[in-house]
């Protein structure tokens, strides 16, 4: 298994009116197509799934059985490790100041370093990600964001749980619950 530290859980996406549930059904037709499994489910069965769920006015939600968070580290070096297996070499705490192509069709990326030749580059940066593909005339179409994080004291009816509860996500607030530990 190349990445370890990763929680499969069903994924419930709460839907407050029949629009956002055809909205589901439209991404559905989509995402069955490139194999992502889910279904439309009731407010029974979200509460099924989450059962100290307090709120109604929902209509139901997007179910998506095999969505799932990894830990971020362990993603990362397991990445890395399988890379470096492969002949990958990895310059950490490398700046990359600029990218120019060779003549022969390599790469030589200058860097704060000094200069190094590959013949493929993967563009791992992240944050950053956007000012490397810009230093190629390419765009990525990404944002950094910053988000609250918060975490409770343990909650005593989670111990009852033989396993995790989902990631429960409601898009109108925008926000999303997960479980960590007890």
């Amino acid at each position: 298994k190349l990445v370890t530290g990763v929680q499969t859980c069903a994924l419930p996406i709460f839907a407050r009116s029949e629009d956002e549930i055809s909205e589901y059904k439209r991404f559905l037709g989509f995402a069955k197509r490139i194999g992502i499994q889910g279904d439309i489910i009731g407010p029974n069965e979200t509460r099924s799934l989450w059962p100290l769920l307090e709120f109604d006015g929902f209509k139901g939600a997007l179910h998506t059985t095999l969505d799932g968070y990894t830990d971020p580290t362990q993603t990362v070096n397991n990445f890395a490790k399988a890379a470096r297996a492969q002949g990958a070499e990895i310059y950490r705490h490398t700046r990359v100041t600029g990218i120019k192509r060779t003549p022969s069709g390599e790469w030589r990326i200058e860097t704060n370093k000094g200069e190094i030749t590959v013949e493929i580059i993967i563009n791992a940066a992240g944050f950053w990600g956007p000012e490397i593909s810009a230093m190629v005339g390419g765009k990525l179409p990404i944002v950094a964001m910053e988000h609250e994080y918060l975490v409770t004291e343990q909650a005593p009816e989670l111990a009852n749980f033989a396993s995790e509860m989902p990631i429960l996500r409601d898009m109108n607030v925008p926000t999303y619950v997960r479980q960590e530990r007890k």
